[in-house]
């Protein structure tokens, strides 16, 4: 059988209970065609954006990978991943390896260096620089009309697409995560993701298309964040994630579930926890910010599967029976692509 061409899609924050005929006529027409788990993926946590897409694009879990949150605990302190780079092999270097061609489109400038997307025959943003140009969505990101665009000039007819729309993530921030300018934002962004599938329908009998979300949010109800430098003792460092915290150190759910405010608690490693609180409850981050996410509450992704390939009908299956994982979807990804490669191999080059 011939080998899919992959196009992978992620919506920014886009709420998988939103998905309706009406609403999102382009996400409901893919689901009919190929499939849909209805009750979502799960997100890696904390639900954010960084670490879950490094999962998307290694096929790693952040219990692999070791990324809990859009910052990262390396060498003793707290870094961006964007300036980090991957710590595992991605699709990227993959394609890479066994002469496959890929492309990455992202709407988060940062995501070029989470995912290690420079490694890309073409990716946008160049060196994950916004142009100066390009139109931004209320969180400073590009809008997805730039994506749209910047795709429409990249070669879509790659083995491996990877595209990202951020506007809807920046949209339930700004208004709230279930206001009705965020419910426009879903509508909008839909149209987008059509714009995008238009282009790539000439080859529509070889391709599999996955559009997912990194996770879910929800509305900030609570403007009294709760400042765990207040809490924690010597020996223990965090960093906030919205309506969660990473806490790093030797601890346990006991102490955490001590400091007020802090309702729940799951040991990611022995050494890193994820706390949250009660729905709502930011963890002393901006007030302004109306909808945020983080928490397990957060953590329904969207989770459909579509294409003209043969093989679309048995991904189908697979996510419609089990629920997916932001880690379980690059394996059959790379069977159908013909990949040597497979998720949490070392690259053989």
């Amino acid at each position: 059988m011939k080998p899919a061409r992959v196009v992978l899609v992620v919506l920014d924050a886009f709420p998988n209970d939103r998905v309706s005929a009406d609403l999102t006529p382009t996400l409901w027409a893919l689901a009919e065609e190929g499939g849909r788990n209805a009750d979502g993926g799960l997100a890696d946590l904390t639900a954010a954006t960084y670490p879950n897409h490094l999962s998307f694009v290694s096929g790693a879990p952040a219990k692999e990978h070791g990324w809990f949150a859009n910052r990262a605990f390396v060498d003793g302190g707290w870094a961006q991943t964007a300036q980090l780079g991957p710590p595992v092999p991605t699709i990227f270097d993959a394609c890479a390896t066994e002469g496959r061609s890929s492309v990455a489109v992202l709407g988060d400038q940062y995501l070029v260096g989470v995912c290690g997307a420079g490694v890309a025959d073409q990716h946008w943003p160049p060196r994950g620089e916004l142009p100066e140009a390009a139109p931004t969505n209320p969180g400073g990101y590009a809008a997805d009309e730039a994506v749209v665009s910047a795709a429409s000039q990249m070669d879509l007819d790659a083995d491996f697409v990877f595209v990202q729309l951020d506007s809807v993530d920046a949209a339930r921030h700004r208004f709230g995560a279930t206001s009705d300018e965020a419910l426009e934002q879903c509508r909008a962004t839909d149209a987008a993701l059509g714009e995008i599938l238009e282009t790539i329908r000439p080859r529509w009998g070889d391709t599999v298309v996955c559009v997912v979300s990194d996770h879910d949010q929800e509305d900030v109800s609570r403007q009294d964040p709760i400042d765990l430098r207040q809490h924690l003792r010597d020996g223990l460092t965090h960093t906030n994630q919205g309506t969660a915290a990473v806490v790093v150190g030797q601890t346990d759910a006991a102490e955490l579930l001590a400091i007020p405010g802090v309702t729940g608690s799951v040991a990611m490693r022995p050494d890193h926890h994820v706390v949250w609180g009660d729905e709502g409850q930011l963890f002393a981050r901006e007030a302004r910010v109306k909808g945020d996410h983080g928490s397990p509450r957060t953590r329904a992704q969207v989770a459909i599967v579509a294409g003209g390939h043969p093989r679309v009908a048995g991904i189908a299956e697979r996510i419609e029976r089990t629920r997916p994982t932001s880690a379980s979807w690059l394996a059959p990804l790379c069977e159908v692509m013909d990949l040597r490669w497979r998720p949490g191999v070392e690259l053989s080059r």
